[in-house]
């Protein structure tokens, strides 16, 4: 059986307004609330919104240890005072999640440029310029962090 919608007008939905769904497990169209479908859609959402680590090293070197041990996205924000001819960035290890990332930016030049962590890395940089940035993401399947940007 199906069913035909010949005439629809605008309106502006409530919450506890019905609409029809499919229902894959027993193979039939039921119907489910707005409100439903929003808490269904909220608890599946994930968040894009990185927490800020600012770090403002004033030796010559630098090593900085990204805290994130609770799967949170970082951006660790760097910002010397002046340049740097080498610098550790140490990655989170303990507590990661799939498509975790970890953006750094950069507002002075770094000539050499370690990033270590107990995971295999793909794609790190080696030197960052002045206002520089890249991203890594850590992927569960290989176990490894990847540059993605």
């Amino acid at each position: 059986m199906s069913v035909t919608i010949n005439k629809t007008t605008q309106v502006t939905p409530t919450l506890s307004d019905l609409m029809a769904v499919w229902d894959s497990v027993n193979s039939t169209t039921r119907n489910t609330s707005l409100s439903s479908l929003l808490t269904l859609i909220q608890a599946n959402l994930t968040s894009s919104k990185a927490a800020v680590q600012y770090e403002a090293p004033n030796a010559t070197g630098f090593s900085l240890i990204v805290n994130s041990t609770d799967g949170t996205d970082r951006h660790l924000l760097i910002v010397p005072a002046a340049g740097y001819d080498a610098g550790t960035i140490v990655l989170p290890s303990t507590g990661l999640v799939d498509k975790q990332t970890v953006l750094v930016t950069c507002t002075q030049a770094v000539t050499t440029l370690t990033i270590t962590s107990a995971k295999t890395l793909y794609g790190e940089p080696a030197a960052l310029s002045a206002d520089d940035f890249f991203t890594l993401k850590y992927d569960i399947t290989f176990d490894s962090w990847y540059r993605v940007g």
